[in-house]
């Protein structure tokens, strides 16, 4: 339990210090309840949104599926497409998959083949980092 604590001490100062990775860990702890942290969306949120702010994929592919269900913001679909492509365009699986249901299933927009094919495709060759999207 000590050991716990200390490291949750020790994220939160990584955190606090701007540590991306540190942020992202604390958004999952608090969404999930977990290692110390009471269940809170709205620190889940505050922490993913700063580790968005530098670019980190899984923080920015979290943070559009808050936005997509509406914990702690108003639901956008919007607003999780455009985090969703931040994040699939940094090689995020999940990011990839949202993506293409979204276009298969017409959700946020119409309904586009082309596009929920291009983003299964990514998905299923695991291609990173596309700056051409």
């Amino acid at each position: 339990m000590a050991d716990d604590a200390s490291r949750l001490q020790e994220t939160r100062k990584m955190a606090e210090a701007g540590d991306a990775r540190a942020q992202f860990n604390l958004g999952i702890m608090h969404l999930a309840g977990t290692h110390g942290c009471r269940r809170s969306i709205p620190d889940a949120l505050q922490f993913f949104s700063e580790a968005s702010k530098q670019g980190h994929g899984l923080a920015l592919s979290n943070l559009g599926t808050m936005h997509d269900q509406g914990l702690g913001v108003l639901a956008s679909a919007d607003e999780a497409k455009q985090l969703w492509t931040k994040a699939a365009k940094r090689g995020v699986p999940q990011a990839q998959f949202n993506l293409g249901l979204y276009a298969e299933t017409g959700r946020g927009g119409e309904v586009d083949f082309e596009a929920a094919h291009r983003w299964y495709f990514l998905l299923s060759k695991g291609i990173e980092n596309q700056d051409s999207l």
